[in-house]
């Protein structure tokens, strides 16, 4: 049987419960409890001295293998070692937060607030727990941001400085909330703590700031944020889509079009892209390449009457 090795970007870590035996390439062999997994290393207590252990530096672990596994065979993993660990450990908050990220990786965000709560009766200064309660009151299932929020306060005011995942989770739901300078005093925060391990988490910081600067008409900010994302995740779709709308906003109808064009060298079938390199076009007064990206759209199931009679009206075409 193969040791799976947890790789998700979003989901809030917790210690695992288990001592292990990690064999690297080099040869050599480390015995410890395995306090950290993120998706490039795991971090083991050895000998109270807390050592990080990058994957593709991983010959074993337990004399298996490792391998990656799929989200639901994560969750899965998940759910059957939080069980064991509560069978033998049935007051442990910890034993109860773990769980909890279990169902909420299932999308079982009703038990996986039910467990996030015994953590914190367990323990009441668990900031962990909080953040993690609060990110299953924010999900699409629930949609309680006022839960959310007063559970990301908490969380906070137990952990205020190394707290990157609820300083962003907190900027996320202010952006929603339309609180956009809020936001972007939180993602400040965010970025200030975030792991130097993982890349992924800050383009998720810097994209969700890029886009409240954007609401709030500063466009340079924004321009340098999404151009961070991009540095750190080339083919983010989504930073092209947006660069492209702030550059029509500012006037800046060439740097528009590269970046709605750059977004499509990656997703040629992007009918957002296309709808809106469409009307940029049409506002150069190029109503060829406009033609083309509107019929292009069309064809994927986009529909734009306004811009095509426009378009056959200055350029004396019917189709």
């Amino acid at each position: 049987m193969k040791i799976f090795i947890w790789i998700i970007l979003f989901v809030c870590l917790t210690p695992a419960l288990f001592a292990e035996t990690i064999v690297l390439k080099s040869g050599k062999k480390m015995e410890g409890k395995i306090i950290e997994k993120t998706n490039k290393y795991l971090k083991i207590d050895f000998y109270g001295v807390p050592l990080a252990c990058y994957f593709d530096e991983i010959e074993s672990i337990n004399g298996e293998p490792i391998k990656v596994m799929s989200y639901e065979e994560m969750a899965s993993s998940a759910t059957k070692e939080s069980q064991t660990f509560l069978e033998n450990n049935s007051n442990s908050a910890l034993g109860y937060n773990q769980r909890g990220v279990a169902y909420r990786m299932q999308g079982n965000h009703n038990d996986a607030i039910i467990c996030f709560t015994k953590a914190i009766e367990i323990n009441p200064q668990y900031a962990e727990a909080y953040l993690n309660r609060g990110l299953s009151y924010a999900s699409s299932e629930f949609k309680k941001n006022e839960q959310a929020m007063s559970d990301f306060n908490k969380s906070i005011e137990l952990n205020p400085k190394d707290n990157f995942f609820v300083y962003l989770s907190r900027g996320s739901l202010y952006y929603d909330k339309g609180n956009y300078r809020q936001a972007i005093s939180d993602l400040d925060h965010a970025i200030e703590a975030k792991p130097d391990y993982d890349d992924a988490q800050d383009v998720a910081a810097y994209y969700k700031r890029g886009l409240a600067y954007a609401q709030e008409s500063n466009y340079g900010h924004a321009i340098s944020d999404l151009n961070k994302v991009i540095a750190l995740s080339p083919r983010y779709v989504d930073a092209y889509y947006n660069l492209g709308l702030i550059n029509d906003y500012k006037g800046d109808l060439d740097e528009a079009i590269s970046s709605y064009s750059k977004g499509l060298e990656i997703d040629p079938n992007n009918v957002p892209i296309y709808h809106n390199r469409a009307i940029v076009y049409f506002a150069k007064k190029d109503y060829d390449k406009s033609w083309k990206d509107v019929y292009k759209a069309k064809s994927l199931g986009d529909s734009n009457p306004e811009l095509l009679e426009k378009l056959k009206e200055v350029s004396e075409r019917s189709n």
